[in-house]
This record gives structure tokens, sequence and C-alpha cells, in this order.
């Protein structure tokens, strides 16, 4: 017995699939950024009141390695605060307790940072269906 098949659409399947590769990597990118934004305010908000250099100290910003081209950071721009790390994990000896503001404020948008990620993603993949 013999079985033919033929498929028809291919190109079209291909043309779609590559559109939504695109739209899904900027929208994720976009996210990302956003989500990075949104920590890097919270961490501000969690410095200590008194750390003018430190709030202004921290940002947000596309990673520069080429194995992670999308990824956003919220970091500490230490040329402006290099106390930065003694405030977040405190001083040896307790000559300077600890005051997170960095973890804390990722600890607590990471399900929701998460969240906004997946509608993303289903809402490109729904466009695209």
């Amino acid at each position: 017995m013999k079985l033919d098949m033929r498929i028809e659409g291919t190109k079209e399947i291909t043309a779609n699939l590559d559109r939504l590769d695109k739209d899904m990597v900027e929208k994720v990118k976009q996210s990302l950024t956003d989500s990075a934004k949104t920590i890097a305010d919270r961490a501000r908000d969690n410095a200590p009141k008194k750390s003018g250099l430190l709030k202004s100290a921290i940002k947000y910003k596309p990673a520069k390695s080429p194995k992670f081209p999308y990824v956003a950071l919220a970091v500490v721009d230490r040329k402006k605060a290099p106390h930065a790390h003694l405030v977040e994990y405190g001083a040896r000896g307790g000559a300077m307790p600890a005051h997170p503001y960095l973890r804390p404020a990722f600890d607590h948008l990471k399900r929701e940072i998460e969240g906004k990620i997946k509608s993303v993603v289903e809402s490109v993949v729904r466009r695209h269906a």
C-alpha cells in the first residue's frame, strides 16, 4: 500500500512562525526591561532615606552579555555609590548592620514579573495563532 500526502501552506506557516519569533522576542525584551525598571524603582524606595547617593546610583539597563542579549538588569553604579554592597549586606562584625534594598525588591516583584512575561508570551501566541 502506498500513501501519498500533500501539505499545502508551508510557506505561510513558516512566515507566521518567523513573525511570531520576532514579535515574541521584542515583546519579551520590552517586558524584561519594564520589569528591571520596576525592580530598580522598588530598590530605590527600599534604600535608606539618608542615602541619596545610593538612590541615585540604582539604575536599570540591558545586559551586555552576548549570552543574554535580551536580559535587562537592575543595577547599582558602583562609581556613584561604592558603599552599595555594605548597605545591602552590612559590614563585618556588625559595624554596619545590613539594610537590604535590592534583593527584597526582586523577591517582592518576582511572581508579578513572571506573570507579566507569561501573559506577554500567551498574548503573542494567541495573536499569531
